[in-house]
């Protein structure tokens, strides 16, 4: 898959930290999103990946706000804790 060769790249060139991010809709800020058919259907799908391929330093976002997608902060802390068990090692985030 793209993703996972992109990956091997890297890991050929010596990354060894990566910002794990699920991006935006194809057709912007504001749409629906939805997963490529061969992509990952969510950030800590994308982290898991990223931990299969090598033991790296893995950073993902949070929302302190909670994620404009999510229904509550419940599921949004829930999404957050996928990706750390996943193996992201820590967290960033920015305020609005």
């Amino acid at each position: 898959d793209e993703v996972e060769a992109v990956i091997e790249e890297f890991c050929g060139m010596g990354v060894k930290r990566f910002v794990a991010l699920r991006g935006d809709p194809a057709e912007g800020v504001g749409a629906a999103y939805r997963p490529h058919p061969d992509g990952y259907a969510n950030g800590a799908e994308l982290v898991g990946a990223l931990k299969g391929a090598g033991d790296f330093d893995i950073s993902v976002s949070a929302y302190p706000e909670k994620h404009p997608e999510s229904p509550d902060f419940a599921t949004d802390i829930d999404m957050l804790k996928r990706k750390v068990d996943n193996g992201a090692t820590r967290a960033i985030t920015q305020f609005f």
